[in-house]
């Protein structure tokens, strides 16, 4: 099941691996996304409902998510799922050679999409050779999960669904092992309480706070 992926895939490069193995073994005949609302920010659970207006068919799924992420300002080989899959040839990812029908790209456009607060990676990626990037976000700049104690009703669903068994509740308060944490906050996704929050290591800090200070992006 999908417990069992995030174990074997713990990070976040091994993720995007694993599920466009799946994608290749799979492959749908056609591609349907439903983009009528989207959610922005830190989904699922502290994301935010946004109207994108749109609903996006392709027989090429590579070619819909270069589209679909383009829409909302991503560079689409910055995606690590859309760049492995392109890799493999499993589609199409440049946005040149996209054939779209129906409505313009720039007329559709949401440039202020609020993404999702990977901003320590997003900043480094702009500096750092990727076989080092890789290496040190593997290690050193990863996150972990965390309690905001004042909005957990204690009702432990994140325990029930942890993967990793790196959640606890010893004494009534849910406790997160870091050290068993594998940071793939299957934990936010089943917690409606907004109670999951993200802990940064030090060097995911301290790239925000540069990013920040150089104004190379916007900092969520």
């Amino acid at each position: 099941g999908k417990k069992n992926v995030h174990l074997m895939a713990p990070k976040a490069r091994l993720m995007a691996q694993a599920l466009v193995d799946v994608f290749e073994m799979v492959q749908p005949h056609i591609t349907i996304m439903d983009a009528i609302i989207g959610m922005e920010g830190n989904g699922p659970n502290a994301g935010d409902p946004r109207k994108v207006g749109l609903v996006i068919a392709s027989y090429d799924g590579v070619a819909l998510d270069t589209v679909a992420s383009t829409i909302i300002g991503y560079d689409p080989m910055a995606v690590p799922i859309i760049r492995y899959a392109y890799e493999r040839e499993l589609g199409t990812a440049d946005i040149r050679n996209i054939n779209i029908v129906g409505e313009e790209i720039n007329k559709v456009s949401v440039p202020d999409f609020k993404k999702p607060s990977s901003s320590a990676q997003d900043f480094a990626s702009k500096y750092i050779p990727n076989f080092l990037l890789a290496r040190m976000f593997d290690s050193s700049c990863t996150s972990v999960s965390s309690v905001y104690e004042p909005n957990c009703t204690r009702c432990y669903e994140c325990i029930k669904n942890c993967p990793a068994k790196a959640m606890s509740a010893p004494n009534g308060r849910v406790i997160v092992d870091e050290d068993k944490c594998i940071g793939c906050f299957c934990c936010d996704e089943v917690c409606n309480y907004k109670a999951i929050v993200m802990k940064r290591s030090f060097m995911g800090r301290t790239f925000l706070k540069m990013a920040q200070f150089l104004g190379v992006e916007r900092i969520q």
